[in-house]
């Protein structure tokens, strides 16, 4: 059975960080390469695309389809995200993209299929200690970045999506994350 494992997370929480740093122990871990699947929409914001607050209907449909592209492509790999639908949904929500009722009502209605296609979602949250780094993609609107992170909480309590929420380094998540696996394999029996 194949593994889709993904980290959500406003920007500049660490996703890519952890995930980047989880491969070599989801290799070991399920005896299997990992495909590793980054960010769509720096990919489009280098060929001209807006994203952020200003990500249009064409950009997120671009960023949605580039995500179904890499999961059918290596749907007998593990894969692992630094994105999720829950993502994409909430920039989508937050910018110039919500004007497309058509897109938006397409996410409403199939988000809890696609969460649940995922084997594991990774939920960073936003934290008073994570500064936001400015590279020149993430949008350097502090605001934005926390109204990305409210939506996403709103998406997952409105859809009763299981997360794992991880916190504090990239050590201690790894930690976490690898606590995540082994319950799978072997769940309490706790009453």
């Amino acid at each position: 059975m194949s593994k889709y494992i993904v980290f959500v997370g406003t920007q500049s929480v660490g996703k890519s960080t952890t995930s980047k740093a989880a491969i070599s122990f989801l290799e070991e871990f399920y005896g299997s390469p990992v495909h590793y699947v980054t960010e769509i929409g720096r990919k489009l914001h280098s060929q001209g695309h807006t994203i952020n607050s200003q990500s249009t209907s064409t950009t997120q449909r671009l960023i949605e389809a580039g995500y179904a592209e890499e999961e059918k492509k290596h749907a007998d790999k593990i894969l692992l995200a630094d994105r999720s639908v829950i993502d994409r949904l909430s920039y989508t929500l937050l910018s110039k993209a919500a004007e497309d009722k058509d897109l938006v009502a397409w996410y409403e209605k199939n988000i809890v299929e696609m969460c649940s296609r995922y084997s594991h979602i990774f939920y960073i949250p936003l934290s008073d200690d994570v500064k936001l780094e400015l590279d020149g993609v993430r949008s350097a609107d502090e605001n934005f970045r926390k109204d990305i992170d409210s939506m996403q909480q709103a998406i997952i309590n409105k859809y009763n999506i299981k997360v794992t929420k991880l916190n504090g380094s990239t050590e201690q998540r790894l930690e976490q994350i690898k606590l995540a696996l082994v319950a799978d394999i072997f769940p309490s029996t706790d009453n």
